[in-house]
């Protein structure tokens, strides 16, 4: 299995660096830029092996209609991955993006004709800026994540299918394993499977409760369509995701049972890739790693390193900028 990056808007919150393209200021773009470096460079030595474009935030620019910002945002942080991967990469770049508006407010997806054509612009500018850095759609896939309703999941791969751009739908889910309006995961993915003939690589699950993967296998009337579901990275916590932006108190387990069974699932259901989302850092994926290759964790043979990680987030506090060096 491989093992996705983890989350970077969090990691940039946690550093009080902004992580919404629309409150970066010009100045503050030099800031940004490196710490995405060095945040994705923690990721690699980490044991990461599916490096992933902080590209979820950028859907705001294009909704605002800043298309020239969109491009240099995404081509900022897609040169900020390349630099930290170095020469030796040789997997496809997923490009993370995000639904066109609240991901925890289904109401207000969008419906499949509104998503198809915002989710066919999206892609047709992050194509425009990979011809610029010398790569093509064959050198990504698109992890189109945090997608609530079937309606605007099924309008994101018609998209994808218009332009034969790679994607791998991620849905966000309820406790109860249903997506955020209600609707079976199992429905939406036969939905997309019949609309499509399949183009879809495979669906994940995003931004969840750890034990979300065995509600969602249990509402599967059809279990030939189990072996669709490809990925996994959820929250730390076992809440309803909308928690992590209210006051209400999260149950968090220890992150190490979470991460074991994140581990089980992925093993138990041969899944491609899986991962940590909110709640989750360099840490936790060094561990997810760690557990991948050799099913345990030591603790005492990671505590230099642990150390070497603390030194890493002051590195990136204690930065600053000017407008000389932003520019």
């Amino acid at each position: 299995m491989k093992i996705l990056f983890g989350p970077y808007g969090c990691v940039l919150s946690s550093l009080g660096i902004p992580s919404n393209p629309l409150t970066i200021k010009h100045q503050e773009q030099y800031l940004y830029r490196v710490a995405v470096e060095l945040i994705a460079r923690g990721y690699v030595n980490a044991g990461a092996t599916m490096p992933t474009v902080n590209a979820f935030f950028l859907r705001s620019l294009l909704k605002e209609g800043f298309i020239e910002l969109y491009k240099k945002m995404f081509s900022l942080n897609l040169e900020a991955l390349i630099a930290a991967l170095g020469e030796t990469n040789s997997e496809r770049i997923a490009i993370c993006l995000g639904p066109t508006n609240d991901c925890y407010l289904p109401a207000l997806a969008p419906d499949v004709a509104q998503a198809y054509l915002f989710a066919k612009r999206q892609y047709e500018l992050c194509i425009e800026v990979l011809n610029s850095f010398g790569l093509s759609i064959s050198d990504v896939v698109v992890l189109h994540e945090t997608i609530g309703t079937a309606r605007e999941a099924l309008g994101i791969s018609q998209a994808a299918q218009s332009l034969n751009m790679p994607v791998i739908i991620s849905f966000i889910v309820d406790r109860e394993g249903c997506l955020l309006n209600g609707e079976t995961v199992e429905s939406a993915i036969s939905r997309i499977d019949n609309d499509t003939l399949g183009f879809v690589e495979g669906f994940s699950l995003n931004c969840c409760s750890p034990y979300a993967f065995d509600r969602v296998i249990a509402s599967f009337e059809n279990e030939n369509l189990i072996h669709r579901l490809i990925g996994f990275y959820p929250n730390s916590w076992d809440a309803n995701p909308s928690s992590y932006e209210t006051g209400e108190e999260l149950v968090e387990p220890r992150k190490i049972d979470s991460l074991k069974k994140i581990i089980e699932n992925g093993r138990q259901y041969n899944l491609k890739f899986i991962g940590g989302c909110c709640g989750f850092g360099h840490y936790d994926i060094k561990q997810l790693a760690s557990l991948n290759v050799f099913r345990t964790f030591d603790w005492e043979k990671n505590i230099t390193e642990f150390k070497v990680w603390d030194e890493f987030h002051k590195q990136i506090k204690g930065m600053n900028y000017d407008d000389n060096r932003a520019n």
